[in-house]
Protein backbone atom coordinates (compact mmCIF):
# COMPACT_ATOMS: atom_id res chain seq x y z
CA UNK A 1 0.00 0.00 0.00
CA UNK A 2 1.38 3.43 -1.08
CA UNK A 3 -1.82 5.25 -1.34
CA UNK A 4 -1.31 8.79 0.44
CA UNK A 5 -3.15 10.35 3.35
CA UNK A 6 -6.35 11.82 3.78
CA UNK A 7 -6.87 15.16 3.44
CA UNK A 8 -9.85 15.25 1.25
CA UNK A 9 -11.97 14.34 4.48
CA UNK A 10 -11.20 17.80 5.70
CA UNK A 11 -12.98 20.74 3.79
CA UNK A 12 -9.79 22.06 3.03
CA UNK A 13 -6.24 20.80 2.77
CA UNK A 14 -3.01 21.08 0.98
CA UNK A 15 -3.27 17.48 -0.30
CA UNK A 16 -4.09 16.74 -3.84
CA UNK A 17 -7.63 15.48 -5.06
CA UNK A 18 -6.64 11.91 -4.93
CA UNK A 19 -5.98 12.03 -0.67
CA UNK A 20 -9.19 10.24 0.25
CA UNK A 21 -7.89 7.65 1.99
CA UNK A 22 -8.36 4.65 -0.45
CA UNK A 23 -5.64 2.61 0.87
CA UNK A 24 -6.34 2.71 4.78
CA UNK A 25 -10.21 1.80 4.19
CA UNK A 26 -9.38 -1.04 2.40
CA UNK A 27 -6.67 -2.06 4.90
CA UNK A 28 -9.34 -1.72 7.62
CA UNK A 29 -11.93 -3.97 5.83
CA UNK A 30 -9.16 -6.29 5.30
CA UNK A 31 -8.58 -6.73 8.93
CA UNK A 32 -5.06 -4.28 9.26
CA UNK A 33 -4.67 -2.66 12.41
CA UNK A 34 -5.10 0.92 11.90
CA UNK A 35 -3.50 3.48 14.24
CA UNK A 36 -3.49 7.03 15.77
CA UNK A 37 -5.81 7.80 12.42
CA UNK A 38 -6.67 11.30 14.88
CA UNK A 39 -3.26 12.09 14.83
CA UNK A 40 -3.53 14.67 11.69
CA UNK A 41 -1.07 17.26 11.36
CA UNK A 42 -2.65 21.26 10.47
CA UNK A 43 -0.29 23.44 8.63
CA UNK A 44 -1.02 27.21 10.41
CA UNK A 45 -0.24 29.02 7.23
CA UNK A 46 -1.89 27.63 4.35
CA UNK A 47 -3.00 30.07 1.73
CA UNK A 48 -6.79 31.07 2.27
CA UNK A 49 -8.54 32.06 -0.62
CA UNK A 50 -11.18 30.19 0.23
CA UNK A 51 -12.33 29.07 -3.45
CA UNK A 52 -10.58 25.94 -4.08
CA UNK A 53 -10.36 22.60 -0.97
CA UNK A 54 -7.35 22.50 -2.38
CA UNK A 55 -4.25 24.95 -0.80
CA UNK A 56 -1.03 25.65 -0.91
CA UNK A 57 1.45 26.18 1.85
CA UNK A 58 3.47 29.60 3.20
CA UNK A 59 6.08 27.93 4.13
CA UNK A 60 7.68 28.22 7.63
CA UNK A 61 10.99 29.71 5.97
CA UNK A 62 8.61 33.31 5.83
CA UNK A 63 7.99 33.22 9.24
CA UNK A 64 11.77 32.30 9.94
CA UNK A 65 12.56 35.36 7.72
CA UNK A 66 10.65 37.39 10.29
CA UNK A 67 6.90 37.66 9.19
CA UNK A 68 4.42 38.41 11.31
CA UNK A 69 1.29 36.89 12.02
CA UNK A 70 -1.97 39.26 12.03
CA UNK A 71 -5.65 39.01 13.26
CA UNK A 72 -8.30 40.62 11.63
CA UNK A 73 -7.50 43.96 13.07
CA UNK A 74 -3.76 43.68 11.43
CA UNK A 75 -2.47 43.31 15.04
CA UNK A 76 -0.31 40.30 16.00
CA UNK A 77 -1.01 38.20 18.71
CA UNK A 78 1.27 35.65 18.74
CA UNK A 79 2.79 36.61 22.58
CA UNK A 80 -0.84 36.02 24.38
CA UNK A 81 -0.29 32.46 23.53
CA UNK A 82 3.63 31.47 23.44
CA UNK A 83 7.09 33.35 24.10
CA UNK A 84 8.44 32.35 20.46
CA UNK A 85 6.09 34.47 18.70
CA UNK A 86 5.65 33.11 15.11
CA UNK A 87 8.85 31.08 15.44
CA UNK A 88 6.74 28.73 17.67
CA UNK A 89 6.19 24.87 16.32
CA UNK A 90 3.01 24.01 13.84
CA UNK A 91 0.91 22.91 16.10
CA UNK A 92 1.24 25.87 18.35
CA UNK A 93 0.70 28.51 15.91
CA UNK A 94 -2.00 26.44 14.26
CA UNK A 95 -3.70 25.88 18.01
CA UNK A 96 -2.91 29.90 18.49
CA UNK A 97 -4.58 30.74 15.15
CA UNK A 98 -7.84 28.82 16.29
CA UNK A 99 -7.61 30.05 19.66
CA UNK A 100 -7.28 34.28 18.16
CA UNK A 101 -10.55 32.90 15.70
CA UNK A 102 -12.72 32.39 18.48
CA UNK A 103 -11.85 35.24 20.53
CA UNK A 104 -12.25 37.97 17.67
CA UNK A 105 -14.79 35.73 16.38
CA UNK A 106 -12.80 35.77 12.57
CA UNK A 107 -11.37 33.38 10.38
CA UNK A 108 -9.52 36.37 8.89
CA UNK A 109 -5.84 36.14 9.26
CA UNK A 110 -3.05 37.51 7.53
CA UNK A 111 1.02 36.64 7.14
CA UNK A 112 2.93 40.24 6.50
CA UNK A 113 6.37 40.57 5.22
CA UNK A 114 6.58 43.82 3.74
CA UNK A 115 8.87 45.19 5.80
CA UNK A 116 11.41 42.98 4.53
CA UNK A 117 13.54 44.35 0.73
CA UNK A 118 11.52 43.04 -1.87
CA UNK A 119 14.34 42.01 -3.80
CA UNK A 120 15.49 39.63 -1.14
CA UNK A 121 11.98 37.86 -0.91
CA UNK A 122 11.63 37.26 -4.29
CA UNK A 123 14.95 35.28 -4.37
CA UNK A 124 14.61 33.95 -1.49
CA UNK A 125 11.11 32.98 -2.02
CA UNK A 126 10.74 32.48 -5.70
CA UNK A 127 7.53 29.65 -5.90
CA UNK A 128 6.27 30.99 -3.28
CA UNK A 129 6.28 34.72 -4.93
CA UNK A 130 5.24 33.43 -7.83
CA UNK A 131 1.95 31.36 -6.87
CA UNK A 132 1.05 34.19 -5.03
CA UNK A 133 1.03 36.57 -8.27
CA UNK A 134 -1.07 34.00 -9.63
CA UNK A 135 -3.65 34.36 -6.47
CA UNK A 136 -3.12 38.35 -6.99
CA UNK A 137 -1.23 38.92 -4.04
CA UNK A 138 2.01 40.36 -4.33
CA UNK A 139 4.42 39.28 -1.43
CA UNK A 140 6.24 42.34 -1.10
CA UNK A 141 3.57 44.25 -0.85
CA UNK A 142 0.58 42.52 0.69
CA UNK A 143 -0.39 40.88 3.74
CA UNK A 144 -1.36 37.36 2.67
CA UNK A 145 -4.79 35.52 3.90
CA UNK A 146 -3.96 32.59 5.83
CA UNK A 147 -5.61 30.03 8.13
CA UNK A 148 -4.49 26.34 9.50
CA UNK A 149 -5.51 23.38 7.14
CA UNK A 150 -5.16 19.60 7.18
CA UNK A 151 -1.63 18.86 5.98
CA UNK A 152 -0.17 15.46 6.89
CA UNK A 153 -1.10 12.11 8.89
CA UNK A 154 0.71 10.57 11.12
CA UNK A 155 -1.43 7.79 12.13
CA UNK A 156 -2.49 5.01 9.49
CA UNK A 157 -2.00 1.17 8.58
CA UNK A 158 0.32 0.27 11.48
CA UNK A 159 3.42 -1.78 10.39
CA UNK A 160 6.20 -2.70 11.83
CA UNK A 161 10.30 -1.69 10.92
CA UNK A 162 10.25 -3.39 7.93
CA UNK A 163 6.74 -1.51 7.00
CA UNK A 164 4.87 -4.96 7.11
CA UNK A 165 1.32 -4.98 8.68
CA UNK A 166 -0.08 -7.89 10.32
CA UNK A 167 -1.70 -9.09 6.88
CA UNK A 168 1.06 -11.67 5.67
CA UNK A 169 2.26 -10.13 2.29
CA UNK A 170 0.76 -6.66 3.16
CA UNK A 171 3.30 -3.78 3.22
CA UNK A 172 2.50 -0.18 3.91
CA UNK A 173 4.76 2.91 3.08
CA UNK A 174 4.26 6.27 2.96
CA UNK A 175 1.24 8.94 4.41
CA UNK A 176 -1.01 5.79 4.17
CA UNK A 177 1.32 3.64 7.19
CA UNK A 178 1.33 4.40 11.15
CA UNK A 179 5.31 4.10 11.53
CA UNK A 180 5.29 5.89 14.97
CA UNK A 181 8.03 7.92 14.15
CA UNK A 182 6.48 10.97 14.03
CA UNK A 183 4.38 11.10 17.29
CA UNK A 184 1.52 13.21 16.90
CA UNK A 185 3.25 16.26 15.48
CA UNK A 186 5.36 15.90 12.88
CA UNK A 187 8.92 18.01 12.51
CA UNK A 188 9.34 19.46 9.04
CA UNK A 189 10.61 16.90 5.85
CA UNK A 190 10.48 13.89 8.48
CA UNK A 191 7.86 12.47 5.55
CA UNK A 192 11.27 11.31 4.04
CA UNK A 193 11.26 8.67 6.95
CA UNK A 194 8.02 7.51 5.85
CA UNK A 195 8.51 8.04 1.91
CA UNK A 196 12.26 6.84 1.55
CA UNK A 197 13.64 4.77 4.84
CA UNK A 198 10.30 2.83 5.15
CA UNK A 199 10.10 1.85 1.73
CA UNK A 200 13.52 0.48 1.26
CA UNK A 201 13.01 -1.29 4.65
CA UNK A 202 10.09 -2.70 2.59
CA UNK A 203 11.78 -3.27 -0.91
CA UNK A 204 14.61 -5.20 1.23
CA UNK A 205 12.23 -7.24 3.21
CA UNK A 206 10.17 -8.28 -0.02
CA UNK A 207 13.06 -9.48 -1.28
CA UNK A 208 14.56 -11.40 0.56
CA UNK A 209 11.52 -13.43 1.06
CA UNK A 210 10.08 -14.12 -1.94
CA UNK A 211 11.24 -17.82 -1.78
CA UNK A 212 8.25 -18.16 0.70
CA UNK A 213 5.68 -16.33 -1.45
CA UNK A 214 3.05 -18.99 -2.14
CA UNK A 215 3.29 -19.42 -6.53
CA UNK A 216 -0.38 -18.26 -6.95
CA UNK A 217 -3.17 -16.02 -5.09
CA UNK A 218 -6.89 -15.98 -5.02
CA UNK A 219 -7.99 -13.12 -8.01
CA UNK A 220 -10.88 -11.22 -6.48
CA UNK A 221 -13.28 -9.94 -8.99
CA UNK A 222 -14.82 -6.30 -8.27
CA UNK A 223 -18.03 -6.20 -8.74
CA UNK A 224 -18.74 -2.92 -10.25
CA UNK A 225 -23.18 -3.37 -10.34
CA UNK A 226 -23.07 -0.62 -12.78
CA UNK A 227 -27.02 -1.70 -13.11
CA UNK A 228 -27.33 -0.41 -9.48
CA UNK A 229 -28.59 3.07 -8.61
CA UNK A 230 -25.91 5.50 -7.90
CA UNK A 231 -24.83 6.56 -4.30
CA UNK A 232 -27.02 9.16 -2.81
CA UNK A 233 -25.49 12.74 -3.61
CA UNK A 234 -23.87 15.16 -0.75
CA UNK A 235 -22.35 11.99 1.43
CA UNK A 236 -18.77 13.89 0.74
CA UNK A 237 -19.98 16.94 1.35
CA UNK A 238 -21.16 16.14 4.74
CA UNK A 239 -18.45 14.21 5.62
CA UNK A 240 -16.21 17.13 5.79
CA UNK A 241 -18.04 19.52 7.33
CA UNK A 242 -18.25 17.11 10.05
CA UNK A 243 -14.99 16.40 10.57
CA UNK A 244 -14.25 20.69 10.25
CA UNK A 245 -16.64 21.15 12.69
CA UNK A 246 -15.59 18.45 15.14
CA UNK A 247 -12.09 17.16 14.15
CA UNK A 248 -10.42 20.25 12.98
CA UNK A 249 -6.69 21.65 15.20
CA UNK A 250 -8.77 21.61 18.53
CA UNK A 251 -10.93 18.54 18.24
CA UNK A 252 -14.96 19.51 19.51
CA UNK A 253 -16.05 16.20 21.43
CA UNK A 254 -19.56 16.73 21.53
CA UNK A 255 -19.56 17.77 17.93
CA UNK A 256 -17.49 14.53 17.83
CA UNK A 257 -20.00 13.12 19.30
CA UNK A 258 -22.86 13.88 17.19
CA UNK A 259 -20.83 13.36 13.88
CA UNK A 260 -19.85 10.17 15.02
CA UNK A 261 -23.15 9.07 14.98
CA UNK A 262 -24.12 10.40 11.99
CA UNK A 263 -20.92 8.92 10.43
CA UNK A 264 -22.32 5.52 11.11
CA UNK A 265 -25.53 6.22 9.81
CA UNK A 266 -23.48 7.16 6.21
CA UNK A 267 -21.64 4.06 6.80
CA UNK A 268 -24.12 2.01 7.49
CA UNK A 269 -26.19 2.89 4.33
CA UNK A 270 -23.08 2.66 1.96
CA UNK A 271 -22.54 -0.92 3.02
CA UNK A 272 -26.12 -1.86 3.35
CA UNK A 273 -27.51 -0.74 0.07
CA UNK A 274 -26.37 -2.21 -3.39
CA UNK A 275 -25.18 0.68 -5.02
CA UNK A 276 -23.11 1.26 -7.82
CA UNK A 277 -18.96 0.70 -7.42
CA UNK A 278 -18.13 3.63 -9.52
CA UNK A 279 -15.01 6.02 -8.35
CA UNK A 280 -18.01 7.98 -6.62
CA UNK A 281 -19.13 4.77 -4.48
CA UNK A 282 -15.12 3.96 -3.57
CA UNK A 283 -14.38 7.21 -2.41
CA UNK A 284 -17.18 8.07 -0.38
CA UNK A 285 -16.82 4.89 1.31
CA UNK A 286 -13.18 5.42 1.79
CA UNK A 287 -14.07 9.24 3.42
CA UNK A 288 -16.65 7.58 5.52
CA UNK A 289 -14.99 4.99 6.92
CA UNK A 290 -11.49 7.57 7.53
CA UNK A 291 -14.05 9.72 9.14
CA UNK A 292 -15.06 7.05 11.51
CA UNK A 293 -12.12 6.03 12.31
CA UNK A 294 -11.02 9.53 13.48
CA UNK A 295 -13.74 10.34 15.39
CA UNK A 296 -14.06 7.25 17.31
CA UNK A 297 -10.49 7.57 18.17
CA UNK A 298 -11.68 11.18 19.49
CA UNK A 299 -14.35 10.43 21.32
Amino acid sequence: MATGGIGRVYEYTTNSAIATGDGISMAYDMGADIKNLSYVQFHPTAFNNRHTRECFLISEAVRGEGAYLLNCHGERFMHNYDDRLELAPRDVVSHSIVHESRKQNSTEFYLDITHKDSEFLKNRFPMIYKNLLDQGFDLTKDRVPIFPCQHYLMGGINVDRNAQTKIRGMYAVGECSHTGVHGNNRLASNSLLEALVFSRQAANHIAANLDSVPDSFAEHVFETNEDKPLIPKGIRTEVRRIMQESAFVIPDKEAAVRGFERVKELRNLIHSENFCRNTDYVEANSLVTVAYLILREII
